[in-house]
C-alpha cells in the first residue's frame, strides 16, 4: 500500500526544489501526522473558516505513506550494504598493514639512498583510497623483485602471496561501496523530500488550527507537536 500512496504522490514529491532533513524521528513525525489527522476531523469548518484548504488534510494519510515507504526503502537499503562497507574496511586494513610492514623492510634490506619506494607511504600522512590501492599494488610488485633480499632481513615471503590480487580485489571493493553509497544517498534525498511534502501540510494544518483555536486550549494542544514540546523543556 506504501509504495502506491508513493507512486501516487511521486510527481510531487519529486518537485521539492529544497528538502529539508528531519529534525526528528521519521516514525515520531509519522505517527504525529496520523494523530493530527484524527484530531482535524471534527474541526473541518473552524479550519476552513480561516483559509485552510481540506483537500491538504485528505492528502495527509498519502503523504504519510509516501513518506514511511521512502524511509523503509532507504533503511532496507543500508543494512543490505553494511557487507560491502564491512569487507572494505577490514580488507584495507589487512592491505596497510602489509604495505607498512613491507615499506619498513623493502627500506631496510635495499637501503634508505635507494629511492625505490617513492615519498609517499601509507604510515605518513593522509593518503586518499584510489592512491593507498595504487600504492598497496605497486608495493607488492616491487617486493616480487627483491624476495632474496627481503628473506635476508627476516620478511616472512609467503605474505606476498596473492598480494597484487588482493590490492585489485580493494579496487573492486571501493567500487562497490561507492555506488552504494550513491545509491544511499539517493534514497536518503528521496526520504527527506517525501518527509519535506509531509512536513509542509502538517505545518500548515497546525498554523491554521492554532490560529483557529487560539482561545480554546483543549482544542489547541492537538496542534502542537508533543516531541518538539518535550524536547524543548
Amino acid at each position: 500500500m506504501s509504495k502506491e500512496c508513493y507512486e501516487q504522490k511521486a510527481a510531487a514529491i519529486e518537485a521539492i526544489a529544497n528538502p529539508v532533513k528531519p529534525n526528528l524521528p521519521i516514525s515520531v513525525a509519522l505517527e504525529e501526522a496520523e494523530d493530527l489527522y484524527l484530531w482535524v476531523q471534527s474541526d473541518r469548518a473552524a479550519l476552513e473558516r480561516v483559509g485552510l484548504s481540506w483537500q491538504l488534510v485528505d492528502d495527509l494519510p498519502l503523504r504519510v505513506a509516501a513518506c514511511r515507504y521512502t524511509e523503509s526503502e532507504w533503511q532496507n537499503h543500508l543494512t543490505t550494504t553494511s557487507d560491502a562497507e564491512k569487507e572494505w574496511l577490514q580488507k584495507r586494513n589487512e592491505a596497510k598493514v602489509l604495505s607498512v610492514d613491507l615499506t619498513r623492510a623493502l627500506r631496510f634490506a635495499l637501503g634508505r639512498k635507494l629511492n625505490v619506494l617513492g615519498e609517499k607511504k601509507p604510515s605518513s600522512g593522509y593518503m586518499r583510497q584510489a592512491a593507498f590501492i595504487d600504492y598497496c599494488y605497486n608495493i607488492a610488485v616491487l617486493a616480487a623483485d627483491y624476495t632474496e633480499q627481503l628473506q635476508a632481513v627476516g620478511f616472512d615471503i609467503s605474505r606476498l602471496d596473492g598480494a597484487c590480487d588482493n590490492a585489485e580485489h580493494l579496487s573492486v571493493l571501493l567500487a562497490r561501496v561507492h555506488t552504494e553509497r550513491g545509491e544511499q544517498y539517493i534514497l536518503r534525498n528521496q526520504r527527506n523530500r517525501a518527509y519535506t511534502h509531509l512536513k509542509e501540510a502538517v505545518d500548515q494544518i497546525r498554523r491554521c488550527g492554532k490560529f483557529a483555536f487560539a482561545s480554546q486550549p483543549e482544542r489547541l494542544k492537538g496542534y502542537a507537536s508533543a516531541y518538539g514540546r518535550k524536547n524543548r523543556k
